[in-house]
């Protein structure tokens, strides 16, 4: 079976009402994302072998959005956040929940304790990411988001460069 077919069998099979699908996103060392509502958070690698950590991604996702059709929201901290602190920050989480958006808020791995991005490596995995998640919940690819503070706000604008058949704003 390819990987296209496999991917779509998953996708109608979420769309006929199963509950939970498992499938990892692509890459290396990624915990499975589970189809489901609620607020989950996954660990893939970093791709940066110095720091030897994981890029942590905290899902929110509505019960709405479960069987496709909402949009998605890629929110990204700055230098010495994480998920939770920004979300703290801006509550991206409930107010996109609210407008029936999926929000995918990433963590950076630290980098001599202190989380910090590194865009070299970390921006193109949070497009793979991005991507995966688009993907296996079937997001409206017209309303695919960025945005983000400080480096998360760089990150914002570089991603829109680096993937603009993705992203439809930032």
């Amino acid at each position: 079976v390819s990987p296209r077919a496999l991917l779509l069998g998953l996708l109608v099979g979420v769309a006929a009402g199963q509950q939970e699908q498992h499938l990892p996103p692509p890459g290396t060392g990624c915990d499975a994302v589970q189809v489901r509502a609620g607020t989950q958070t996954v660990h893939c690698d970093a791709v940066d072998t110095v720091s030897g950590h994981k890029i942590g991604y905290t899902l929110a996702v509505p019960a709405a959005c479960v069987h496709g059709g909402c949009g998605i929201v890629l929110d990204v901290h700055g230098w010495t956040m994480s998920a939770s602190i920004e979300d703290r920050q801006d509550e991206m989480r409930t107010k996109g929940n609210a407008r029936g958006m999926i929000v995918v808020q990433p963590s950076a791995p630290r980098d001599n304790g202190v989380p910090s991005w590194k865009p070299l490596y970390h921006h193109s995995q949070l497009i793979l990411f991005l991507r995966h998640t688009v993907a296996l919940f079937g997001v409206d690819r017209s309303a695919v988001h960025v945005t983000g503070y400080s480096q998360g706000g760089f990150a914002s604008w570089n991603i829109l460069c680096l993937a603009p058949d993705l992203i439809c704003s930032a």
